[in-house]
């Protein structure tokens, strides 16, 4: 009997990959949840700049040279929030 290390890789591998899974998963559902506990905020504010980013990606499949691209459209939005002054005698 001797150590073997592809029977020891094939047994550690599949469990690794399991628990990084599950590890993923916890934190997106922990992520989720606090958002959703979050307050949400009611305030007046103005769109001061939009901007839309578009990525590319594109690849061939196998010999045939049939290409696939895909675009990843992105948008950025800078939000400013409207301060209102109190009227006062001051």
């Amino acid at each position: 009997m001797f150590f073997d290390p592809f029977s020891l890789m094939f047994s550690i591998f599949p469990l690794i990959v399991i628990v990084l899974f599950v590890v993923v998963l916890v934190r997106g559902l922990r992520e989720w949840s606090r958002n959703n506990a979050s307050p949400r905020l009611s305030v007046p504010a103005t769109v001061v700049t939009k901007r839309r980013a578009h990525h590319h990606n594109a690849n061939q499949l196998g010999p045939v040279n049939i290409s696939r691209a895909w675009v990843y459209p992105t948008v950025y939005c800078v939000v400013r929030r409207v301060r209102r002054r109190l009227r006062g005698t001051g």
